[in-house]
C-alpha cells in the first residue's frame, strides 16, 4: 500500500504544473453535496458545483496520460457529469445572489413562463415612458410626469399650478407641497399586473429551484464518489509537487 502510494506520487510529478491550476478551480464539492442532500444548498453552492463540473473535462484529459493504475481509477471515479453541467449552465445565472428568496437566480431562457412574468415586471420603465408622452400630448400639460413610489405605487404627477387642469378621469392619490399625484384606471390595472407578476415570478423561481434538487439528488452517490476522488487527487498532486520541489527520493527495496 505504501509502495503503491509512493509510485502514484512519482507518476504525478511531471504533471503537477498542469494539474494544480485546474484543481484550484475545484470547489469544496463534499461540503456542497452535504447541503444538497439536505436540500439546503444555496444558489452560489450550485454555481460552485457547476464551476467544478466545468473543470472535469480538462482534468480528465490531463490525467489520461499518467501511467498509474490508481490515478486512472481516480480519473474514472471522478466522472464528468456533462448533463448536470449543462443543466446548471442553463438554469443558474453566472453570479447568483446569496438566497433564492432574493430572486434573480434562474437564468433567462430556462423557463418560458418565468421569462414572461419577468418581462411584464421589467417592462414597467418603457410603459411609464410611453404613458407619460401620451398623456402630455393628450392633456397639453407640460409639467405632467409619470413615476413610481414604493409607498403609494404608480402615479401621474402634475404641478400645483396646473393641477386644476387635470382631466376628470384623474383620481387624486397623493398631495405634495408643489404637486398633485393622480391615478387613472389604466395605470392602476397595470400596477396590479406588475405587482402580481413580481410575486408570480418569485414563486415560480422558488419552485424551479426546488426542482433542480429533484434533478440533482438522484446523482448524489456518484457525485459523492467524484468529490472523494477529487479530494484524494488534490492531496496526491500536492505531495507530488512537494516531492519534486524538495527533491524527495524513494529507495525501493
Amino acid at each position: 500500500m505504501l509502495l503503491e502510494r509512493q509510485q502514484t506520487i512519482g507518476a504525478l510529478q511531471d504533471f503537477t504544473a498542469e494539474l494544480q491550476p485546474v484543481l484550484r478551480q475545484v470547489g469544496d464539492l463534499e461540503r456542497i453535496l452535504a447541503r444538497l442532500a439536505l436540500r439546503t444548498a444555496r444558489p452560489r453552492d450550485l454555481a460552485r458545483m457547476r464551476h467544478t463540473f466545468q473543470q472535469l473535462p480538462e482534468l480528465r484529459a490531463q490525467l489520461e496520460t499518467v501511467d498509474s493504475a490508481p490515478v486512472q481509477a481516480l480519473r474514472e471515479k471522478m466522472g464528468e457529469f456533462a448533463e448536470l453541467r449543462d443543466l446548471l449552465e442553463r438554469a443558474i445565472i453566472d453570479t447568483p445572489p446569496v438566497l433564492v428568496r432574493d430572486g434573480g437566480v434562474i437564468a433567462s431562457g430556462y423557463n418560458e413562463e418565468l421569462d414572461e412574468w419577468r418581462a411584464l415586471a421589467d417592462g414597467a420603465t418603457d410603459y411609464l415612458e410611453r404613458l407619460e408622452v401620451r398623456e402630455r400630448e393628450r392633456t397639453g400639460l407640460d409639467t405632467l410626469k409619470v413615476g413610481f413610489n414604493a409607498v403609494h405605487g404608480y402615479y401621474i404627477q402634475i404641478s400645483r399650478g396646473q393641477s386644476h387642469l387635470a382631466p376628470i378621469n384623474y383620481m387624486r392619490r397623493q398631495t405634495l407641497k408643489n404637486a398633485e399625484r393622480y391615478i387613472i384606471p389604466e395605470l392602476k390595472e397595470y400596477e396590479d399586473k406588475v405587482l402580481t407578476s413580481k410575486g408570480k415570478a418569485l414563486a415560480l423561481e422558488k419552485q424551479l429551484y426546488e426542482e433542480l434538487f429533484d434533478l440533482l439528488l438522484p446523482h448524489l452517490e456518484a457525485l459523492q464518489q467524484s468529490a472523494s476522488a477529487l479530494a484524494e487527487l488534490d492531496v496526491l498532486v500536492n505531495l507530488a509537487e512537494r516531492a519534486y520541489t524538495l527533491n524527495y527520493t524513494c529507495r525501493l527495496h
